[in-house]
């Protein structure tokens, strides 16, 4: 099959499917560290002023953004995202779909953070973390996936 006649709900080749399975948890890791590197770097920034903060099921009147909590969510979210590529990918070529779920979710995430009763600055660095994060968990699993030798973009 050439890559013209690739679509998204193409069956894949044994040797493709192989060398797509393989590079997700490549793409997984440097999605990850992209990822904190950045959501590190809004912390920090937006800590600059005052904290960050959150409002939680466990703090409704609101709580500062902890470093641990950064980390951990960044991590989570781009595991739950890769697992749920790597389940798509078992048979059929879903990376296309893949991303388009990743990014309604990634902005659907950030839509709600500014209904929340915290200051504008706290409602900016989060958003910009919720994209950051969806942002280099595409990326990375693109890019993954060009350095795949055969694997179809």
């Amino acid at each position: 099959m050439s890559g013209a006649d690739m679509t998204e709900n193409a069956i894949i080749d044994r040797g493709s499917a192989i060398r797509m399975r393989r590079c997700v948890p490549v793409g997984t890791f440097w999605g990850a560290v992209a990822a904190l590197v950045v959501n590190i770097t809004i912390w920090f920034v937006g800590r600059a002023g005052e904290p960050i903060r959150v409002v939680t099921g466990w703090a409704p009147d609101g709580a500062d953004l902890t470093f641990v909590e950064v980390v951990a969510t960044t991590v989570v979210a781009v595991g739950l995202g890769s697992a749920l590529l790597a389940r798509m990918q078992r048979r059929f070529d879903r990376f296309p779909a893949w991303a388009i779920i990743v990014a309604s979710v990634t902005v659907a995430s950030a839509l709600p953070l500014w209904s929340l009763d915290v200051d504008t600055g706290s409602k900016v660095a989060l958003s910009c973390m919720h994209l950051a994060t969806g942002v280099c968990a595409i990326a990375a699993q693109s890019a993954a996936r060009r350095a795949s030798v055969g694997a179809p973009t």
